[in-house]
């Protein structure tokens, strides 16, 4: 949609307005001049609608969320609810749009094979606000709907849309946008007899072997005499023989500043991700239309290759009787940290710089949690702490932060 035409002043582009407020259960008791307002804000892209928030990595760098204004918050929820609601990507995905932790390692661990493992690398904000357009499109609304909703659901960085960490629809939106290179590396993983899981941006595949057989040639001293001008030398001669390299042994080169893989399937894996798709709408296809072509890729970072024990053993988990349990030490870290989040929340400390840090990094533990295993108080002092901090973050608009542009 060019920024000099605002659909909103269009008669289509208010019959569509009012289409999408329809469809969203007719918010805030039918208040549709409040819905329109927080519209136009938007598709005009107002600075006001997202927060931007830094928090502290383990690795020393910073995460950035963007947190929605309340507003908007609530129209993203509705937006899950009533449109994206039932739409799960590919089968082989979980975390995000259904199946927790336990689901999806499960299936790897049962294959009993090597496991090559790898993350998505700033998995939201490389999904492109053209890629959710077209998703929108091919949910089957109609142009300017679907360039609505994709205004609701992005954020401008620089000079395009992407998905807002922070925002309760990039999740699911994500899992659509990767549903393709879910279907090629299943397709990979089928073809080499494996398996492929992704757990939220974390990708598992498992294969027979990842390192084939390599030729090697040896040299050896032939027993026919040679007679030259030179003198009399021996014939050389060699002969050839296969070695495999053991499995696990990571044995990889940086080459232009990427990692080059002597395993021709790992080098697959990151060559289906970093070449991507081209996502085309659903429309009656002509030259004006090229433009909406949406280009995606992604890329992949911290690969490891491990065997089941390793990858267990990293990820705080153990087999007992060929299921999935949370080892003792993760769940000791897990009760600390819930322990500080409850002690910071007793003793009022700062919101943004004491008690977000842990809440997210309890979360983050949350997302690796065998709930099955974990002990039921456990469970409920963490769902009360995630009930105070909705109440603080999102659901008071006077909360620890305002945002003037979306008080009415």
């Amino acid at each position: 949609m060019p920024k000099y035409l605002n659909p909103l002043k269009r008669a289509q582009g208010k019959v569509a307005a009012w289409y999408l407020f329809v469809e969203l259960g007719r918010p805030w008791d039918n208040n549709y001049q409040r819905f329109d307002n927080l519209l136009f804000k938007a598709v005009t892209r107002h600075p006001g609608l997202y927060k931007k928030v830094a928090i502290p990595k383990r690795s020393k760098g910073k995460r950035v969320l963007l947190i929605p204004c309340p507003d908007l918050l609530f129209i993203q929820r509705l937006i899950n609810k009533n449109i994206l609601k039932g739409e799960s990507g590919h089968p082989n995905a979980y975390g995000f749009s259904g199946g927790n932790v336990r689901q999806a390692l499960q299936r790897i661990i049962d294959a009993k094979q090597p496991i090559f493992t790898t993350d998505v690398a700033n998995a939201f904000p490389n999904t492109t606000g053209d890629t959710v357009f077209n998703i929108f499109m091919d949910l089957g609304y109609g142009f300017y709907v679907a360039y609505y909703l994709t205004c609701l659901t992005t954020s401008i960085f620089g000079v395009t849309g992407i998905l807002p960490q922070g925002a309760p629809t990039s999740p699911r939106l994500f899992d659509l946008a990767f549903e393709p290179l879910d279907r090629k590396l299943s397709k990979l993983a089928k073809r080499v007899e494996g398996t492929y899981v992704r757990y939220a941006d974390n990708l598992f595949f498992t294969a027979p072997t990842f390192w084939p057989p390599r030729v090697i040639k040896k040299y050896v001293e032939g027993e026919t005499p040679y007679i030259d001008g030179w003198g009399t030398v021996s014939i050389k001669s060699y002969e050839v023989r296969f070695e495999t390299i053991p499995e696990g042994i990571v044995n990889y080169e940086t080459r232009f500043g990427s990692p080059h893989w002597h395993s021709p399937l790992i080098s697959a894996i990151f060559h289906i991700a970093r070449q991507g798709y081209v996502r085309r709408p659903k429309i009656k296809w002509t030259s004006k239309y090229w433009k909406f072509c949406a280009e995606q890729n992604y890329f992949l970072h911290k690969a490891y290759l491990a065997n089941q024990g390793q990858l267990l053993h990293a990820l705080g988990l153990n087999i007992i009787d060929g299921q999935l349990h949370n080892r003792r030490q993760f769940k000791r870290q897990l009760r600390m940290t819930i322990y500080n989040l409850q002690k910071a929340f007793a003793n009022k400390e700062s919101f943004e710089e004491v008690v977000w840090p842990l809440y997210l990094k309890a979360q983050g533990m949350m997302n690796w949690a065998i709930e099955e295993t974990l002990p039921l108080q456990l469970l409920k002092q963490w769902a009360h702490l995630e009930y105070q901090i909705y109440l603080i973050r999102y659901a008071n608009p006077s909360g620890t932060w305002q945002s003037n542009i979306c008080d009415y």
